[in-house]
């Protein structure tokens, strides 16, 4: 628990959730049940309303409609750590209109619910190890404002709809530990905004035949299998997609070390190009999380600095008034 002057403004605990401050921003609970999560209805207008940002580790198998009350959220985690049988997200989840962030983890989810589509300001979805999820809904298509999207460890999705290339903003596109997924649809081509994609363990064995198009494209990381077979990389015995000419970074999944020759062959093709193997691109990642996770706590600490500054300064005015 964070306070700052007489608001708190962070909670981070177990459940048992019965009062708040009404200046609360961020909530975390773990072992969170249906008595925790009914306290998030509520029919008042100034119930939660500065509560941005919700973290809940769920205990046990509940209806999840009063959290998509909480219409102020623009950040929502949802776990089930012991994968108790949460299969469903409400279609209730379009109320969220302010989300930006969704990440849905340890769940035995099949699908999303259509209503995914209405939440207009999203901008990174994240679906890991979600047992038994098998597809993403065609009205995927319609968030126009999604960033990101990464789905790990679901090994049991077959197949990506093809509005997937509706999203006119995504940046970035993860795809790990899908063991079922074979292709990726035609409308791939069409993702004009993305610049970085990763897909390593999948069954995806070539890369996309029109991927030259997407001349956003700085960073590919792909499994060094499927890079190999391609005559543009690996044994160059052929012309490269136009589009990596604006490669910045390329990934060789599932190889301890990549042969001198062919990295020179490659930077040399590719001049703007820095080649990694998965070692040294899981320590840049881990190095850049490190970097954003401090810039966060700043921010969080500068902010938390800011407002017991003014709840003195507020404090001082009273007792002048009092004085006179």
């Amino acid at each position: 628990m964070f306070q700052f002057g007489n608001a708190i403004t962070s909670l981070c605990g177990f459940g048992g959730l019965t009062t708040v401050s009404p200046h609360v921003e961020s909530i975390t609970l773990y072992h969170v049940d249906a008595q925790d999560v009914a306290f998030f209805q509520s029919d008042r207008d100034d119930h939660l309303c500065h509560l941005h940002e919700l973290d809940l580790d769920l205990s046990e198998a509940l209806a999840l409609d009063p959290i998509c009350s909480v219409r102020s959220l623009r950040k929502l985690t949802l776990s089930a750590m012991n994968f108790f049988d949460i299969t469903v997200i409400p279609e209730s989840i379009s109320n969220l209109e302010h989300l930006e962030y969704l990440k849905l983890y340890y769940l035995k989810l099949r699908s999303l619910p259509a209503a995914i589509g209405s939440l207009s300001n999203l901008k990174t979805l994240k679906l890991i190890v979600c047992r038994g999820f098998r597809r993403l809904p065609d009205e995927i298509g319609h968030l126009r404002t999604l960033e990101r999207l990464v789905i790990s460890h679901c090994e049991e999705l077959e197949e990506l709809p093809d509005t997937l290339g509706g999203l006119a903003n995504l940046k970035g596109l993860e795809l790990f530990m899908c063991l079922m997924l074979r292709r990726l649809p035609d409308s791939f081509c069409h993702l004009q905004s993305l610049e970085a994609c990763m897909v390593r363990a999948t069954r995806i064995d070539r890369l996309p035949e029109q991927i030259d198009q997407l001349t956003q494209l700085r960073t590919l990381n792909w499994a060094a299998s499927i890079l190999a077979a391609d005559p543009g990389f690996e044994g160059m015995g052929g012309p490269l997609p136009e589009s990596f000419l604006n490669l910045e970074q390329l990934t060789y999944f599932g190889c301890g070390a990549i042969a001198p020759s062919v990295r020179a062959r490659l930077c040399a093709a590719l001049p703007r190009l820095e080649v990694l193997t998965d070692d040294e691109y899981y320590a840049r990642r881990k190095r850049e999380e490190a970097e954003e996770a401090e810039e966060e706590a700043q921010y969080k600490r500068e902010r938390g600095e800011r407002e017991g500054e003014e709840e003195e300064d507020e404090e001082d005015d009273d007792e002048e008034e009092g004085d006179a």
